[in-house]
């Protein structure tokens, strides 16, 4: 089923207790659609469109504040007492916001692929802000008015994307605006753009270490091995801030690790929320 409410398109699919999952940075509810097919037998599972993306509203701003309000607005319309809550890259900020704000509204938290860093202090990396800002700029610079199929697009971004599959994901994210009779983009790039400094800084370390109280939490990481996003060090500092963190390496996955990975991921899911 596809809807809206809360300002949200969502998908909601299966049976019995709640989950929740929310998508990465230029992706959509479409993303995890296989992966929630796999667990329907098991929950009713909710993909959401976070704003800015997918079928989603527009909004004027983009932060983990406004994702996480926009969160807490769709579970209280859904009237959901408490979730287990999914999160990958970008999602899984959300989700971890979300859990630190409200523990008693989530039954299971699980981040795919995703810490709480500060990604714009990547020691031996390109700042990551800056990366997103190439790649935003580049989709901004497409003339919708004169590029009329995703193949002219997808020429006209070779050389400002040259990664073919980041290029291919990417694209997804047109539609035909038939009404106009051309292509529009489902992402809000002017406010993502503007976004994305306190998307790759927020929701760290220290802003955890700095709240009064550090809520329990159920709490799980999936990990892709062939992830840059998260390093050895990392799982240790969640820890130390989580002690009851578990911990699931997907091996030959990155960090698109529910493409690459999905039965591993599913297991990873199922096995987790077995457990209390």
């Amino acid at each position: 089923m596809n809807t809206n409410i809360a300002n949200l398109h969502y998908r909601k699919m299966g049976k019995g207790d709640p989950l929740i999952i929310l998508h990465g940075l230029y992706g959509s509810s479409d993303n995890w659609i296989s992966i929630a097919k796999a667990l329907e037998s098991k929950f009713t599972i909710y993909l959401v469109d976070l704003r800015n993306h997918g079928k989603s509203q527009h909004k004027s701003t983009h932060s983990f504040e406004d994702m996480t309000n926009d969160l807490l607005a769709f579970i209280n319309e859904q009237g959901i007492q408490k979730t287990s809550l999914l999160g990958h890259s970008m999602g899984g900020k959300v989700v971890l916001h979300f859990a630190l704000q409200y523990p008693e509204m989530v039954d299971h938290l699980i981040l795919a692929d995703i810490v709480p860093r500060n990604y714009r202090d990547n020691p031996g990396r390109a700042n990551q802000a800056d990366q997103h800002k190439e790649i935003l700029q580049g989709l901004l610079s497409v003339d919708l008015e004169k590029l009329k199929s995703r193949k002219e697009v997808d020429e006209f971004l070779q050389p400002i994307i040259e990664n073919e599959a980041l290029r291919d994901f990417l694209l997804k994210n047109l539609k035909n605006n038939l009404s106009e009779g051309k292509l529009q983009w489902r992402l809000n790039l002017q406010v993502l753009f503007d976004a994305i400094g306190g998307l790759m800084s927020s929701v760290n370390y220290q802003d955890i270490q700095n709240m009064d109280k550090i809520p329990q939490l159920d709490i799980t990481l999936i990990r892709g091995l062939r992830s840059w996003y998260i390093a050895d060090e990392d799982v240790t500092k969640v820890k130390e801030l989580f002690p009851s963190l578990r911990v699931y390496n997907i091996p030959d996955a990155g960090h698109w690790l529910h493409a690459q990975q999905p039965q591993l991921v599913v297991d990873a899911i199922l096995d987790t929320t077995n457990k209390n």
